[in-house]
This record gives C-alpha cells, sequence and structure tokens, in this order.
C-alpha cells in the first residue's frame, strides 16, 4: 500500500474537494497497483490533510523497479492546486 498525503494549505474554513487518479507509467494498472478511476477527496472544514491510499500488487514474481503517477485535478469553486500537482510512485520489488 502506498499512502500519499494532500495538503490544504489557503486555509480550512469550508469544506473542499479535489479528485484524483492514477497514470500508468511502467507499473500496470490492476496488475502492479490497483487502478479506481477518478477518485474525489473531500475535505471537511477545518480539515487541512487527507491521505490517499492505493494498494500495491503483492506476488511471487521477481520484477525491476516499476513507476506510476498520481494525478490531482478539478479542485472544487473556491479552491486551487499548488505546483505539485503529480506524485511519482515508485515500486521497488521485494521478490528481487
Amino acid at each position: 500500500m502506498v499512502a500519499i498525503k494532500i495538503e490544504r494549505r489557503d486555509g480550512s474554513a469550508g469544506a473542499a474537494s479535489v479528485s484524483w487518479w492514477t497514470i500508468p507509467d511502467s507499473a500496470s494498472p490492476d496488475e502492479d497497483y490497483a487502478d479506481f478511476g477518478a477518485r474525489v477527496e473531500t475535505f471537511a472544514d477545518g480539515e487541512t490533510t487527507r491521505t490517499i491510499y492505493v494498494p500495491i500488487a503483492s506476488d511471487d514474481i521477481a520484477e525491476d523497479e516499476e513507476t506510476f503517477d498520481v494525478q490531482l485535478g478539478e479542485p472544487s469553486d473556491g479552491t486551487s492546486l499548488g505546483a505539485t500537482a503529480t506524485a511519482t510512485v515508485r515500486i521497488l520489488d521485494d521478490d528481487l
């Protein structure tokens, strides 16, 4: 499982939401990690962080390092995305 922390930096007044989704690179969706499609995270009034979780496959197949991206987009009205809206996840295989 990979945990990715999303921070709300421009205050915590009112609810706000942001969508997120995975983008394949060398890692394959539903083979190396769970692909949920687009999801929405909602910050409650006063909440400044949310953590999203993406399950990583555990198998007995030895593979080289693989990567995929997690993209943030489509924030709710009155919310803007910061400079970093994409996170790259590296999967290091423990079967090597």
